[in-house]
């Protein structure tokens, strides 16, 4: 019987661990394979899309946490013994419970996150409990059995079932070179820190430990068998609060602006036909959020006038979304919304920098602090960045590298190939070819490209729900953020909101303050005034961002 790897870590246990987790489906038994990095649940995104490709993948979701007595005391590490647990979901139920937890860890972040042992005796039997060592036997399901696992736990717990595990951190033995200069590992870490173990590698390890290494290979099947195939559940639609309809306010708008939507005519026309197909799709609450939330904004501050596609919507128009009348202009509004396309409109809006911070505010005080949160964002290795950081690990000298970064071959995201520059640099330019006859230890580096290396805050992106967001997705409460990034939130059915910040609107709205302006005069601003022109034909361009 092979092991069925139930908790492998991937490339989102950050600056840890080196291994994509679309690499890592390569070393699924059978159907079964499952994932649990070190605080955080980025990887189920990914997972659930290799899932839904695949009907014969079960795939397993787990997480690993540090588990102390009490979390809310504030004490140093050190001052505190913690171990580490693993929770894999037997159910979506199950799941839930885990992106409760893992919101709780951050919480409770004090030089690092943690849970308590009360947090842990909470969880209900939808999830299983596995730790390599603990103090305390309660809720433990199984015993790790890993080079982690002290003696001493396998002594005083000979009750408790054992279960194959593999302490892993990168994922072929000749990766190791390429884990240590990726991660750059402490001492303590270098002593277990092993490749994915096959079923013989795993049984000679523990030959002479005295256990059942048949229950404990057995306990793996075990457990994925027990876990059932998760569809990562998706949010319903967002709903307005206000219980106002899209058609009043857009009658309101027309009126307001002189148009006329409801006698023949070209207006007409365009209203009509945007908004059968905004109600084909059910969009209608989607628009009225975000005119309440623009709405709110141009009572306060200085709201953009527009940017890309939304302005060739007549409803963005008419709802007071945008400032640009899409009639005279021919601007084509299936740009926006087309019946071909699944996905959910994108509406940028622009505030000033200074006070976009108070309009998150408003949507947290109106919907919740728990159905409003910021997408997170996955900075990944670019070839540049992954030169330097390589040749400063072989203690390379930086000047030697600099032909070579100025000749990699760059593709867009889009390409098959977009991930694979630096390997291309190396097979197909001569300067790539020369630098790795003269480093050929740098030649790994093209195997960290697009790499994650640590997670942050998306610049605009904001996800409004009216559920509980942590019902759909882990949480990082230190920084508000959703454990899944911008290309990943549609496959959830969030709403996302990019509300961005810019200093340019500040700016101009002081100027405005000063001269006792009208913000909205702004968007009165003739488009035909030859002085503005003047400033372009003249090449004034420093500083001009957008116009």
């Amino acid at each position: 019987m092979e092991i069925i790897h139930i908790a492998l870590r991937t490339g989102y246990s950050f600056k840890k661990v080196f291994g994509d987790v679309n690499n890592l489906f390569e070393y699924k038994t059978g159907h079964s394979i499952g994932f649990a990095d070190e605080g955080n649940c980025f990887s189920h995104s990914y997972v659930a899309k290799k899932a839904a490709t695949d009907d014969t993948l079960n795939p397993l979701y787990g997480i690993r946490l540090t588990v102390v007595p009490d979390a809310t005391e504030r004490v140093k590490p050190r001052g505190q013994f913690g171990n580490e647990y693993i929770f894999i979901a037997k159910n979506y139920e199950g799941l839930r419970e885990i992106y409760r937890i893992t919101k709780v860890f951050s919480d409770n972040f004090y030089y690092r996150g943690n849970i308590s042992l009360h947090d842990v005796l909470g969880l209900s039997e939808n999830v299983f409990v596995i730790a390599e060592n603990f103090s305390d036997s309660r809720r433990i399901d199984f015993i790790g059995l890993s080079p982690r696992t002290s003696k001493k736990t396998l002594e005083d717990n000979p009750e408790l079932p054992r279960v194959a595990m593999c302490d892993n951190y990168y994922p072929k033995a000749p990766d190791k070179q390429v884990y240590e200069l990726l991660t750059a590992p402490k001492s303590d870490t270098k002593i277990t820190a092993q490749h994915i173990l096959t079923t013989i590698e795993w049984k000679r390890l523990f030959k002479n430990s005295g256990e059942d290494l048949a229950e404990a290979i057995y306990n793996t099947h075990f457990i994925s068998e027990n876990c059932e195939k998760i569809t990562l559940e998706q949010a319903p639609m967002i709903k307005s609060i206000d219980g106002q309809k899209i058609e009043f306010l857009c009658k309101i708008g027309a009126k307001r602006l002189g148009l006329d939507i409801t006698s023949d005519g070209e207006y007409k026309d365009r209203y009509e036909r945007e908004m059968i197909l905004i109600k084909e799709k059910n969009y209608d609450d989607y628009f009225l959020v975000v005119a309440d939330v623009i709405r709110w904004a141009k009572q306060r501050m200085f709201v953009g006038p527009s940017r890309g596609s939304s302005a060739g919507s007549l409803v963005c128009y008419l709802l007071g979304i945008t400032e640009v009348d899409p009639i005279p202009y021919d601007l084509i509004f299936e740009r926006f919304i087309d019946i071909n396309r699944g996905d959910l409109p994108d509406i940028d809006i622009d505030f000033p920098d200074d006070k976009r911070e108070s309009v998150i505010k408003y949507l947290r005080q109106k919907y919740g602090e728990d159905k409003v949160k910021q997408i997170a964002t996955i900075s990944r290795m670019k070839p540049k960045i992954a030169i330097s950081e390589w040749a400063k690990g072989l203690r390379i000298p930086a000047f030697e590298t600099e032909e070579l970064k100025n000749s990699i071959v760059e593709r867009s995201s889009g390409d098959a190939r977009a991930a694979m520059c630096l390997l291309d640099t190396f097979e197909t330019i001569d300067t790539g070819k020369q630098f790795l006859q003269d480093f050929p230890a740098m030649k790994s580096v093209a195997e960290i490209e697009n790499h994650p290396r640590h997670h942050g805050v998306h610049a605009a992106g904001v996800i409004v729900c009216n559920d509980k967001i942590e019902n759909f997705v882990g949480i990082n409460s230190r920084d508000n953020t959703i454990m899944c990034d911008k290309a990943d939130v549609e496959s959830l059915n969030l709403l996302k909101i990019d509300i961005l910040g810019l200093r340019t609107l500040a700016v101009l709205a002081d100027c405005a303050d000063q001269v006792g302006m009208e913000y909205k005069s702004f968007y009165s601003l003739p488009l035909t005034d030859e002085k503005v022109y003047e400033v372009f034909n003249d090449l004034r361009l420093s500083g001009i961002f957008q116009f």
